[in-house]
């Protein structure tokens, strides 16, 4: 006979149950398995900003999915109990290196603190949220610091509810913490566009790239700053850190932003759209706004549901392409020149790298338009061939390595293309 300490089924995850035998030593009982859970998560944990993994994220939503059934030990923390196996199931994994990822996820995740400060006050707060991890007899346990259960477990305000499935089927750190921030927005009703199901919410890029980890706020000279005012200079975060990852706006639109855009779009609840906003000289991005929408609600035809059903894109969207070929070109040029270029790549923002690539490798070049278009029209692998000697005589102009330009009449090109 075997009396149970928790016999409670919380949403139908498979998760582990501590009992008692008769002679009352601990065992492991299992719940059935289905891995479909809406759960609370604190916005104070969603918008607190470091760097992890995205091994490290789905574990701590893992754990806070079956929160509420965890089982508080004699110093009053909550321990979350799965096993290696059911982790595996969940995570889709086969890796043979995985109680080595999992070693190395627990080490960071029970290394890391939470917290506030205000220095007008002179008051700070910083926890551990997470105790401790061990992995014993192929059951990773982890426990949540007791002192936060305010906000990991009776949450009364501040919180977002979340799908432990659709989080768990995003397969990029920055998707995976970007959804959450997304989502965390969208129960406020000041976010709601007038009028519409739209929900619209802005993160300046410096508080953004905090937030997803690009920056990692736990170094030195960035943590100083981020604890010297209760609103810190995010920008000045940023500037500091000796890290530059992804730091020009084109890397981090490319490499972070919109393939986390897309990725959310095609697999969970929500689509989403972004505009950037610039300010300044030069034009700099300092903010992005973000467009999210339920599906189950309205569909919109977006740039990012182009890109996932291939549609023709309108002339909006070329338009916002333009603006981005401009930060992608090195050098300055004119709105006409810009939009021959996208037209000759069918408005490709990969195409219009490459070209502006090969003609940066080309050193001075006279034409620079005409040598992108050419770039373009002909193979990129034409183009960086090594060069065969000559005996005599200088290099053409206008010509990288052995790559001519095609006697195109620009002049007439550019009178053709008509600049809305």
């Amino acid at each position: 006979m075997k009396l149970a300490v928790l016999d409670e089924l919380y949403g139908g995850l498979k998760i582990m149950r501590k009992i008692k035998n008769i002679e009352g030593q601990e065992e492991l009982d299992l719940y059935p398995s289905n891995w479909d859970i809406e759960y609370q998560k604190s916005n104070f944990v969603i918008s607190s900003k470091y760097r992890s993994t995205l091994l490290e994220q789905r574990l701590l939503t893992i754990g806070l999915a079956q929160i509420q059934t965890a089982i508080e030990d004699k110093d009053g923390d909550l321990c979350c109990d799965i096993s290696a196996s059911d982790l595996r199931k969940l995570l889709n994994t086969n890796d043979g290196s995985f109680y080595k990822q999992l070693e190395l996820a627990a080490a960071a995740m029970a290394g890391r603190t939470i917290g506030w400060s205000d220095p007008k006050t002179a008051q700070f707060d910083y926890v551990s949220l997470i105790t401790r991890c061990t992995y014993k007899n192929g059951v990773l346990s982890i426990f949540f610091n007791g002192k936060l259960k305010d906000y990991i477990k009776n949450i009364q305000n501040k919180y977002t509810i979340l799908s432990l499935e659709q989080q768990l089927l995003l397969g990029n750190v920055y998707s995976f913490k970007l959804y959450e921030l997304l989502k965390s927005k969208m129960y406020f009703p000041k976010n709601v566009k007038r009028g519409g199901n739209k929900f619209t919410t802005e993160f300046g890029l410096a508080e953004l790239k905090l937030n997803l980890g690009i920056v990692n706020s736990e170094l030195d000279v960035v943590r100083k700053i981020l604890r010297s005012s209760e609103t810190p200079d995010y920008e000045k975060a940023v500037s500091v850190s000796p890290e530059k990852l992804y730091d020009k706006w084109y890397d981090f639109r490319k490499y972070v932003l919109e393939p986390a855009v897309v990725e959310i779009s095609e697999k969970t609840d929500i689509r989403v759209n972004y505009t950037p906003t610039k300010s300044g000289r030069g034009a700099k991005v300092v903010s992005i706004i973000f467009e999210a929408v339920y599906k189950n609600e309205i569909v919109i035809n977006d740039t990012v549901q182009n890109i996932l059903l291939n549609k023709e894109l309108s002339q909006k969207e070329k338009e916002n392409i333009l603006d981005k070929a401009s930060d992608v070109i090195d050098i300055p040029l004119k709105l006409k020149s810009i939009k021959a270029i996208c037209e000759a790549a069918d408005y490709d923002l990969d195409k219009i790298e490459k070209a502006n690539k090969v003609m940066s490798a080309a050193g001075e070049v006279e034409n620079p338009t005409g040598f992108m278009i050419s770039a373009i029209k002909n193979s990129y692998e034409e183009a960086v061939q090594a060069p065969e000697k000559k005996k005599s005589g200088r290099k053409p102009k206008n010509q990288f390595n052995e790559f001519t330009q095609n006697g195109y009449d620009f002049d007439d090109l550019l009178q053709k293309i008509k600049v809305n």
